[in-house]
C-alpha cells in the first residue's frame, strides 16, 4: 500500500437465473467487442495524428516553453495558442470524446437486436469516464482493453441493468 492503509475487496455473487446469465454473457461479449473496436479506431486515429509534422512541431513548441519557463503558470499562459492548435488537431483527426461517440453510434447498428438505448448510452458514459480529459494519455498505452470486472461495475450503475432483471 502506498500510504500503509490496508485495502479490502468484497466479492459478492450475483444471484441470477440461467437465462439472465446467458443475457449478461452475451451483452458482456458484445460490450467487450464494441469497446475494443472503438478503442482500436481511436488508437489508429491517434497514431495517424502523431505522425504528422504539425503535431510534432506543436508538441515540441509546448515542451520548449515548459523547459525555458521556470514558472508553471506563466508557461501555461504562453502555451495557450499551442493548446488551441492541439485541440484543433485532435478534433480534425477524430480523437475527441464526441467523435468516439459517433463511432459507437455507427457500430451499435450492427448489434441493434441486442442493444437498446441504455446500452449505447452506457458506452458513452464509459468513454466519458475513460477519455474524460483527452484521448492522448489512455491511448499512449496499449493496455486500454476493457475487462469484464470494469464493465460489470459500470453496468451496475446504469439503468440498463434493471431492464434485463
Amino acid at each position: 500500500m502506498a500510504n500503509g492503509t490496508p485495502t479490502y475487496v468484497l466479492n459478492l455473487k450475483l444471484e441470477t437465473e440461467l437465462f439472465q446469465d446467458d443475457i449478461l454473457d452475451k451483452r458482456f461479449e458484445i460490450g467487450r467487442k464494441l469497446y475494443n473496436s472503438v478503442s482500436n479506431v481511436a488508437q489508429k486515429r491517434y497514431y495517424e495524428m502523431v505522425k504528422t509534422k504539425s503535431w510534432r512541431e506543436n508538441q515540441k513548441n509546448i515542451a520548449d516553453v515548459y523547459k525555458s519557463e521556470k514558472d508553471s503558470n506563466k508557461a501555461k499562459t504562453l502555451c495557450i495558442p499551442y493548446f488551441k492548435i492541439r485541440k484543433d488537431l485532435l478534433k480534425k483527426y477524430g480523437c475527441t470524446e464526441y467523435s468516439l461517440h459517433e463511432v459507437v453510434k455507427t457500430m451499435q447498428h450492427h448489434y441493434k437486436k441486442n442493444m437498446d438505448s441504455y446500452f449505447s448510452s452506457f458506452f458513452k458514459i464509459l468513454f466519458t469516464l475513460l477519455y474524460s480529459s483527452s484521448v492522448i494519455s489512455p491511448l499512449a498505452s496499449r493496455s486500454s482493453k476493457i475487462s469484464k470486472d470494469l464493465l460489470l461495475l459500470i453496468l451496475l450503475m446504469t439503468p440498463f441493468f434493471l431492464t434485463i432483471l
